[in-house]
């Protein structure tokens, strides 16, 4: 049975790692905070625009041997360096797509990473760097809730590339490597730029000032739980002299709510901090006004 699965994963595996990409890269961007709609525009592009980029260069490569143009789209064999292509339209993808969408490119490079991973485990499977792509895959997923975005994506071109150029599989290696290396840097350049435009003692400044906010909240929340009778329900008052106290405990539910959905958004801010994201909008990835930090240092998004 085992090697039945296993066969039918080997016989079908660009067909499965497509699917997973689909999946996997409108999962993550939606969940991130991308726009259903915009997740799958991303997706879409993507594959066909891959596709045909691999396509391409497998003619150019080989366009004496076809006799037909069914041959090249149906043909899922590519170039013997199409990782290496990969890697590198991963990153100016998302570069690219990141200004049509409103939405940071070091995300969508680190989904695009994870799906090409993925790829590789069904690529890999009954040879011998099968164990080694399964544990970078798993490190990846690891890394992608404890690093800042673009980590995973450096993390993968890193390891890959250097791999690749210490058993080398093409005779121009070293070029791809150059190249990978050097998209990889600039992303990094870039994640930099993004990150440093705060202090430390700004950042410091910042997460004082939540703190002693989210202490002040936590009294009134208290205060308004001492001021209300916990087995009293709004909406059963017998006699006019209670309808004034029906209302002031609806008012103070409502501040209730408030309070708290100000708290989480200070807790948010808070981890932010701790994972070395802070200061940077959720979803553009572009640094936030450092104006806009000084007054709302619990902020998500920039305002422009």
């Amino acid at each position: 049975m085992f090697d039945v699965v296993l066969n039918f994963i080997i016989q079908y595996k660009i067909i499965i790692a497509v699917i997973f990409s689909y999946y996997f890269i409108f999962r993550f961007l939606n969940f991130s905070g991308l726009k259903k709609e915009k997740s799958f525009d991303v997706v879409i592009v993507y594959l066909f625009s891959l596709f045909g980029i691999l396509k391409f260069f497998y003619f150019l490569e080989n366009y004496q041997n076809f006799s037909s143009i069914n041959e090249i789209l149906l043909n899922f064999n590519f170039t013997s360096y199409s990782l290496y292509l990969v890697m590198i339209y991963n990153i100016t993808f998302s570069i690219f797509i990141s200004k049509f969408v409103n939405f940071s490119p070091f995300k969508i490079s680190d989904s695009l990473s994870l799906s090409l991973c993925f790829y590789l485990v069904l690529e890999t499977i009954k040879s011998e760097q099968f164990f080694l792509i399964c544990l970078i895959f798993g490190l990846m997923l690891f890394f992608n809730n404890k690093f800042v975005s673009g980590f995973v994506t450096f993390f993968f071109n890193f390891v890959i590339t250097n791999y690749f150029l210490v058993y080398p599989v093409l005779e121009n290696n070293i070029l791809f490597y150059i190249i990978v290396s050097s998209v990889t840097a600039f992303l990094i350049i870039r994640r930099v730029k993004f990150m440093n435009h705060l202090s430390s003692d700004f950042i410091e400044n910042c997460r004082e000032n939540l703190l002693k906010r989210k202490h002040r909240l936590l009294e009134d929340l208290r205060i308004i739980d001492e001021d209300v009778d916990p087995d009293r329900d709004i909406g059963n008052a017998e006699y006019m002299d209670e309808v004034s106290e029906d209302i002031k405990v609806e008012k103070n539910y409502i501040l209730k709510k408030d309070i708290e959905q100000s708290i989480d958004k200070i807790n948010k801010a808070l981890k932010r901090i701790e994972e070395g994201k802070y200061g940077v909008d959720v979803s553009t990835g572009e640094p936030i006004d450092k104006a806009r930090l000084e007054l709302f240092p619990e902020s998500e998004h920039n305002v422009k």
